[in-house]
């Protein structure tokens, strides 16, 4: 999915990324963009460097050489702290292992990426509700982390990805935990969003039958990048 008619930039630029690690180079000359509404899925064997690509597309890691632009901002110019508002206001993230904060409720957990913003907590509480309604986990709100599944941990860590109605959403391994029937409603689920909403949707994934419902995909081998789909 690329600009055909309808005048657009990408969400995502990167142009020429390296990244070492002492002596190890784990990516080689890496050049991508990501568009709006798009699902781009990223393959390849492990140890390859897709995780990284991913944490350094969505500017949780910097690269060691290149450019990462987010809605045309070059990120390398920005502080910490500007990359951290830009990262929070445009970007939404799903971990393989959720993340959640043990002593929060879940309600409180999806809140998270608010409390940078000055939203009055009456707004903050009805934005919360607004998301779990579309994750269905509103039951789940006032409990802990602990006292859920493994697919309802998932939901609300979608929902605390796009409470910031995110341009793009980058899921690492969302389903790996999950067994099949939960994995494939995670699926939808971030498929449904990406549609109503035309985020753009990145996958780090190993399962062939997500990455090939994917718009495009793109392999990485050696810390080189090939095009497997377009």
């Amino acid at each position: 999915m690329q600009p055909s008619t309808i005048q657009q930039s990408p969400i995502i630029q990167a142009n020429s990324l390296t990244k070492r690690f002492g002596n190890l180079e784990v990516l080689k000359n890496i050049t991508l963009q990501v568009w709006p509404g798009e699902f781009l899925a990223i393959v390849g064997p492990s140890g390859n460097g897709k995780s990284t690509l991913l944490h350094i597309l969505g500017c949780i890691d910097r690269p060691t050489t290149g450019d990462v632009y987010i809605m045309s901002k070059n990120t390398n110019k920005l502080t910490d702290r500007q990359l951290a508002k830009l990262r929070n206001q445009t970007l939404g993230f799903v971990f393989q292992f959720f993340y959640m904060q043990p002593h929060l409720t879940i309600a409180k957990n999806i809140e998270i990426p608010l409390m940078p913003a000055r939203i009055s907590p009456t707004k903050r509480r009805k934005l919360v509700q607004n998301v779990a309604e579309l994750v269905g986990i509103t039951s789940q709100l006032q409990q802990k982390p602990s006292t859920l599944s493994g697919g309802q941990l998932q939901r609300a860590a979608i929902a605390r990805a796009i409470i910031n109605q995110p341009k793009a959403i980058l899921a690492d391994e969302p389903t790996d935990n999950l067994d099949t029937a939960n994995g494939a409603n995670i699926i939808n689920l971030l498929l449904n969003i990406k549609n109503q909403q035309n985020t753009a949707l990145i996958i780090v994934t190993h399962d062939q039958q997500i990455a090939h419902m994917a718009d495009r995909i793109i392999s990485l081998e050696n810390g080189t990048l090939q095009n497997v789909k377009i």
